[in-house]
């Protein structure tokens, strides 16, 4: 298997949609082949392993695989995954009731799951036609797809592999190794997320959710003969929360359920690939001419969310399905429910933000990708430990930024959308100032969010670090105070300012005083315009000997108004 690539896509429930739109990015950036799929070996975990399924059928054409996985999690609905009918969830609230409160007088139960799957086997027979697979393994274009899941009642973990029939296969402690011909029950089988949806029998044996046992994600692509690797996480990053001055309430239910499911789904992909990473090194380090070495050097490269799904769902919380909505409400309020409700939002909206995330990650990973899957790689590592994707963090303060502006308009005569002037305000930095700082840059993008919108500075830490929070902070008013202590504010704190949110200030004074001049609010009569443009003066004055270029622009764009106002 000389040249051998790999594909290995983890779990997470709806996040899933996630690993789409990255493949969607690097088809768009001419990184993998549109015909022939580029990864000859698929291995896949929980909702991994229904994309990597229907990736397997399709390998011959791979730009109608992600085109028909894009169509699928673009138009997915709740009822498409578990029955949301009134009838379905009385009777598995009621099974569930009396379990739980008559199970041990009755010395038996009924209740196996939340919710009933029985949609998502039909969508699975529906969409994809299971019979390609075999005859993609039998032209090449396939040499195997492994899907993982765990025997419920003995703990074992099991690697299902269809693949050719010289595929070597391996030994695991607690493990299972079988080859198979996988159809939609091992699909189902691999996705039955823990209590949520109900195990799946198959040959004689109960099966759930694959990432329950799989400590080693990237083992089955590994013992395939995998020379690279290419992993999609669905985990964001981790909010930089300072800890609390007191100790906080105790976890709700939903919010410990939710750390526990964000760890058996998410957490040994980020643990193998730094194993990973510890063996290169060490078989680097220890070369030797002995071919019967159990150890080789393999190449990993893990592509990760870079913006929080948490906060996507906090946003369309509104489209958290009923049925999901009054399951876990018991469990926490509807807050502290959002990480646990995500993995449910099978939702067209919800799935489609994902996975214009992943495609906007995709791109801004381009170049480590193109160095990865041409050999050059070396230690494991993520997208961004390779180059320090300034792109994809811009782009997530700009999304952010826009979904906050969504409603608000400038309030010159032609009523722009809002998210214009922060876009302006960064261009303004870069383009006058030559600011390259991607803080100041973010910072910049988001400057108006906490001051004119309901966004609390503890999400943008949350979603772009203290730094970020920090600037962001400095250049917002306190809306609580009168609009003139307010103006007063900005002239007495401007000297004070870091550095850094004085570049804010310079570009973003020079946006307002040339839409006053040019574009000014339609209620505005010439005399406010004046008063407006010493007030904007004073301000600036405080910012001064900070970035001449931009001080110098703001001063043309003073006088200029001056001559025009009069």
């Amino acid at each position: 298997m000389q040249g051998s690539t790999a594909l290995v896509l983890s779990g997470g429930g709806a996040h899933g949609a996630y690993q789409v739109g990255v493949l969607r990015g690097l088809l768009e950036a001419k990184l993998i082949s549109p015909d022939r799929s580029s990864f000859d070996v698929l291995v896949g975990g929980s909702a991994g392993s229904l994309n990597v399924g229907s990736l397997a059928a399709r390998s011959d054409n791979f730009e109608e695989a992600v085109s028909r996985l894009e169509k699928v999690w673009g138009e997915i609905q709740p009822d498409h995954v578990f029955r949301t009918d009134i009838r379905s969830l009385a009777g598995i609230g009621a099974r569930w009731v009396r379990d739980l409160s008559f199970g041990g007088v009755m010395r038996r139960v009924e209740a196996k799951s939340l919710l009933d799957t029985a949609p998502l086997r039909e969508l699975l027979n529906r969409t994809i036609p299971f019979e390609r697979i075999e005859k993609n393994v039998a032209s090449g274009a396939l040499r195997a797809l492994a899907v993982v899941a765990t025997d419920l009642y003995t703990s074992q973990g099991v690697v299902f592999v269809h693949g050719a029939p010289d595929t070597q296969l391996w030994e695991r402690r607690c493990w299972s190794i079988e080859p198979t011909v996988i159809g939609a029950a091992h699909l189902m089988a691999s996705s039955a997320i823990p209590v949520f949806f109900p195990s799946v029998p198959l040959g004689g044996r109960h099966f759930g959710d694959g990432c329950i046992r799989n400590t080693a994600p990237l083992s089955p692509a590994i013992n395939l003969g995998a020379e690279r690797v290419l992993a999609i996480g669905v985990r964001g990053p981790s909010p930089n929360v300072a800890p609390p001055a007191s100790l906080p309430p105790p976890p709700s239910l939903a919010q410990v359920a939710g750390v526990l499911l964000d760890a058996v789904m998410l957490d040994a992909l980020e643990v193998d690939v730094e194993h990973s990473g510890r063996v290169n090194r060490s078989v680097v380090a220890h070369a030797s001419p002995d071919d019967g070495s159990p150890f080789r050097k393999v190449d990993v490269l893990w592509l990760s969310p870079s913006q929080s799904f948490r906060n996507i769902a906090a946003e369309l919380s509104d489209r958290i399905p009923r049925v999901v909505r009054y399951l876990l409400r018991g469990l926490g309020s509807d807050e502290s429910i959002l990480e646990l409700a995500s993995y449910l939002l099978f939702d067209s909206v919800f799935c489609s933000r994902l996975m214009a995330v992943g495609r906007a990650d995709a791109l801004a990973s381009r170049n480590s990708v193109a160095e990865f899957l041409s050999g050059n790689g070396g230690s494991p590592r993520s997208a961004a430990q390779v180059e320090a994707a300034p792109t994809t963090a811009l782009l997530a303060a700009l999304d952010f930024a826009a979904i906050r502006h969504r409603d608000q308009k400038r309030k010159g005569t032609d009523a722009s959308p809002y998210i214009n002037h922060p876009i302006e305000v960064a261009q303004i930095l870069t383009s006058v100032g030559g600011v390259t700082d991607t803080d100041v840059l973010r910072a910049a993008v988001l400057h108006d969010t906490v001051e004119d919108t309901d966004t609390s500075s503890d999400e943008i830490e949350a979603n772009f670090g203290a730094t970020v929070r920090a600037l962001v902070d400095e250049v917002s008013d306190d809306k609580s105070l009168p609009k003139a202590d307010r103006k007063q504010l900005q002239i007495e704190h401007a000297p004070g300012h870091s550095d850094k949110a004085k570049l804010i200030k310079l570009a973003d004074k020079i946006c307002n005083v040339r839409d006053v001049i040019h574009d000014p609010p339609t209620h505005w009569d010439v005399e406010r315009r004046v008063k407006y443009l010493e007030w904007a003066r004073q301000v600036v004055d405080g910012c001064r000997d900070t970035n001449a270029a931009l001080e110098a622009e703001f001063d043309r764009i003073l006088a200029e108004g001056e001559v025009q106002l009069g």
